[in-house]
């Protein structure tokens, strides 16, 4: 059997939990765990064994028996790997997460806290695991929250399908709330009739800025044309095509209809159906390389 396997062990059954954890995770960057199956799967029981607790960790669902690890071993086993010389610093990341999730999901702050700070989660994620700790009174999460209540402010901000689909989601209306219409083909106008479609006046009220700084994005916004046809907005200032769904584009129309952005669409002399764009406000992505020094001139009148 292998040294470091059979000191793990020894490790494990003296107490030494997180110590053992390091050992079996160094174990498995050996060549033997790749080329010896009966050695892999020795080694995978037992971390199996050393990481059983409620809840999913590291593809492994069982019961938490008395004695399994506690969270803060597995935060020291977060530390040793950091710091290790035994481990390619590739494939540290993946240990790490494994490790740290699995003591952020029991609760405990300082890993909940260094999820959030990571660069693996999306910002809405990252936020949810600050606020835990937080609650806890974790100093270091309580001074984080506000960077990443930006940062998932921001993404909302991108003009994306994703995006455009969230904030139509949750501007229509439900029963009982004051509600305002918008069509963003009507027979009368454009010779054809789209979908109706119902907002809550609060709700757009609410995202008003939002819905703004989206179509802000737009080429045609940029480009400072008083007129686009339909089609066009499917184009942002980076000359990149944001959507190909007509349906989605028509989503961000309504919402913009709603918002007193722009007018319906309209035929013109030449056929085509065109909207009015010259009362919006050109803005950039959050990902444009331009865009903190922008903020910091504009941000006053896009903040809450």
């Amino acid at each position: 059997m292998d040294k470091m396997f059979l000191e793990a062990n020894s490790l494990y059954q003296s107490g030494e939990r997180a110590k053992a954890l390091y050992l079996y995770t160094c174990c498995k960057e050996s060549s033997k765990y790749l080329e010896d199956d009966s050695y892999r799967i020795d080694v995978n029981n037992a971390v199996k064994q050393i990481l059983q607790r409620r809840g999913r960790l590291a593809g492994y669902t069982m019961p938490r028996p008395a004695g399994s690890i506690l969270p803060d071993e597995l935060y020291q086993t977060v530390q040793m790997i950091r710091d290790s010389n035994a481990i390619p610093e590739e494939k540290k990341s993946v240990h790490i997460r494994i490790y740290l999730s699995g003591a952020a999901e029991m609760g405990y702050a300082p890993a909940q806290f260094d999820m959030a700070a990571g660069d693996w989660l999306k910002p809405q994620a990252a936020l949810e695991y600050c606020e835990k700790a937080a609650v806890q009174g974790y100093k270091k999460a309580i001074e984080f929250l506000p960077t990443l209540k930006q940062r998932v402010k921001f993404e909302e901000m991108e003009l994306t399908e994703g995006n455009v689909q969230a904030i139509f989601n949750r501007c229509l209306s439900t029963p009982g709330e004051a509600v305002t219409y918008a069509q963003v083909l009507q027979k009368a106008l454009a010779g054809e009739d789209s979908e109706l479609f119902k907002f809550s006046r609060i709700k757009i009220n609410n995202n008003s800025k939002t819905i703004s700084y989206l179509l802000g994005q737009l080429e045609g916004v940029h480009k400072e044309m008083i007129h686009i046809p339909l089609e066009y907005g499917t184009v942002d200032y980076k000359d990149r095509k944001w959507t190909t769904a007509r349906d989605i584009l028509l989503k961000l129309y309504a919402l913009a209809i709603a918002n007193d952005n722009i007018r319906p669409f309209a035929l013109q002399k030449d056929k085509t159906l065109a909207i009015n764009i010259s009362s919006i406000k050109p803005t950039l992505s959050p990902k444009d390389p331009s865009f903190p020094a922008w903020w910091e001139a504009h941000k006053g009148e896009w903040e809450d």
